[in-house]
């Protein structure tokens, strides 16, 4: 074995780990925002006519898989669009009308006789 290590030293090759590291850097100018799905608006206008939100709802309408509908569900969430997830229930609808706009939490609590 102390042939083999001798008295000379080890001669890397840089360019090998130069090209991992150039691989695994990370650019986050390229990555969409978790806000931007394009069909978002596609979306709200589903709810809005249906009146309730739910994954299977937009899986059908739209022609998607569970996973996109559910993110989706959670970004309607995030902008106050539709309601949080009460089991398995659809998930209510907190516009009224069909302009899109948001009900207010002291219009919320008058139709629902509920002080905030």
């Amino acid at each position: 074995m102390e042939f083999l290590k001798g008295d000379e030293l080890p001669q890397y090759n840089d360019d090998i780990t130069a090209k991992q590291q150039k691989t695994f850097e990370f650019n986050s100018a390229n990555v969409p925002s978790e806000d931007d799905d394009p069909i978002l608006d596609e979306a709200k206008e589903v709810i809005i006519q249906a009146g309730k939100g739910s994954a299977s709802l937009l899986q059908r309408r739209l022609k998607v898989g569970y996973a996109r509908a559910a993110r989706l569900l959670d970004l309607l969430e995030k902008i106050g669009f539709i309601g949080p997830a009460d089991g398995a229930k659809p998930r209510e609808l907190l516009i009224k009308g069909t302009s899109g706009d948001i009900i207010q939490e002291e219009e919320i609590s008058e139709e629902n006789n509920v002080e905030i």
